[in-house]
């Protein structure tokens, strides 16, 4: 049994949306030095050829002009992506690795009063160790209907009621506030195609988020600040939950 870091995992599966850039980047620098080629060429032309030098150098310069706009907008659209990936991949650690904390510590979870939690005699004489105990109780926990009892992993006020609710597991409230903004953020780049539209100001105000930066019905710009801010924001988290871990006495691990 080996026993892992959340926030070691996040920032390597953060690696993958990192190379992203670092590929575009990469492009972009071969297509300049490719540009700086052509134009030293052109430099080392006889005089008599020096009006066709002049007009091509005007049009490497116009078209090494289109490309950095075009850049900046592929910048802010790669970063919402990015920024998307980024919540996604710590939706899903968040998800695993509380269906691990369960499965075990499940003698020592605090189990609430819930009709969810409670055992029939059938699964009780089913289970043959704490593990199936675990695995039992996560699949009650998951499957409940209740709103305010459902594990969501997508909400931050949510996510901080499950983690202290049934394992004392407490997060800054700065890691809640901030975090907030970017899943909002990630919910209307995904079904609103970025577009701001009146609920998603609704929420960030009724989290105290200040929202003069967002406009409804205007498009949602992101850049490489916000992107490094959100990768920030849940490294924390991450770090914050695995010495909850640590100080509670929890066991975290899986098996090779």
């Amino acid at each position: 049994m080996t026993k892992l870091s959340l926030k070691s995992e996040f920032e390597a599966s953060a690696e993958e949306v990192d190379s992203i850039f670092t590929n575009f980047r990469t492009l972009h620098e071969i297509y300049n030095g490719s540009i700086e080629s052509l134009k030293q060429q052109l430099a080392s032309l006889p005089v008599a050829y020096t009006s066709k030098i002049d007009n091509a150098k005007q049009g490497f310069e116009k078209m090494s002009g289109t490309v950095l706009e075009r850049q900046q907008a592929m910048n802010s659209q790669l970063y919402s992506q990015a920024v998307v990936l980024l919540m996604g991949n710590a939706e899903s650690i968040l998800e695993s690795s509380f269906k691990m904390l369960v499965i075990d510590n499940f003698r020592k979870i605090k189990l609430q009063d819930n009709r969810a939690t409670n055992f029939s005699l059938q699964e009780v004489l089913a289970a043959k160790s704490d593990t199936d105990f675990g695995k039992l109780l996560f699949n009650k926990l998951e499957s409940n209907k209740n709103p305010s009892e459902k594990l969501s992993f997508q909400n931050m006020q949510q996510l901080e009621k499950i983690l202290k609710d049934n394992f004392n597991i407490r997060i800054s409230s700065d890691y809640v506030v901030g975090l907030h903004e970017f899943w909002q953020l990630r919910h209307v780049i995904i079904h609103k195609q970025g577009y701001i539209d009146s609920k998603f100001i609704s929420n960030l105000k009724a989290a105290g988020i200040d929202t003069k930066r967002y406009k409804t019905y205007r498009q949602v710009k992101l850049k490489q600040a916000d992107y490094e801010r959100c990768f920030s924001l849940l490294s924390l988290m991450f770090e914050e939950i695995d010495k909850e871990i640590d100080r509670l006495g929890l066991d975290y691990s899986v098996p090779f």
